[in-house]
């Protein structure tokens, strides 16, 4: 890679001064070109419009998703309270509320998640 420069570099001595000279000022004219275009009010103004498309677009995609997320999250919530009732209903059935059914009531109480309410569904036999 570093040849390449090498070789770039000596091109560039070679050239006489009036093809350099004519080089710097393609360069220069092209980066005023560049600098007006940036500052060119109506050339700035459909840029901010094209910009603010793609944001639109972008937060509209964006609020889409958040919402489904959301709703995933409350069905989720729901399946996890409607367990905890039935769980709960299933320790309520029982002729004796003893010290053991509490501390199940307790970690049916505490669960957050429906893999740890179906392992107590099973380590209780409900």
């Amino acid at each position: 890679m570093l040849g390449i420069f090498e070789r770039a570099a000596q091109w560039y001595k070679k050239l006489p001064w009036y093809w350099k000279l004519v080089g710097w000022l393609v360069f220069v004219l092209l980066i005023g070109a560049v600098i007006a275009a940036m500052v060119s009010p109506s050339l700035n103004k459909q840029m901010l419009s094209w910009f603010k498309e793609a944001d639109k677009l972008h937060e509209d995609q964006v609020d889409e998703e958040l919402s489904d997320l959301t709703k995933q999250d409350d069905a989720i919530l729901k399946g996890i309270i409607e367990k905890k009732k039935e769980l709960a209903t299933k320790i309520n059935q029982a002729a004796v509320i003893d010290q053991e059914a509490m501390d199940r009531r307790k970690k049916i109480t505490g669960a957050t998640t429906m893999e740890e309410l179906d392992k107590i569904q099973k380590e209780y036999g409900l």
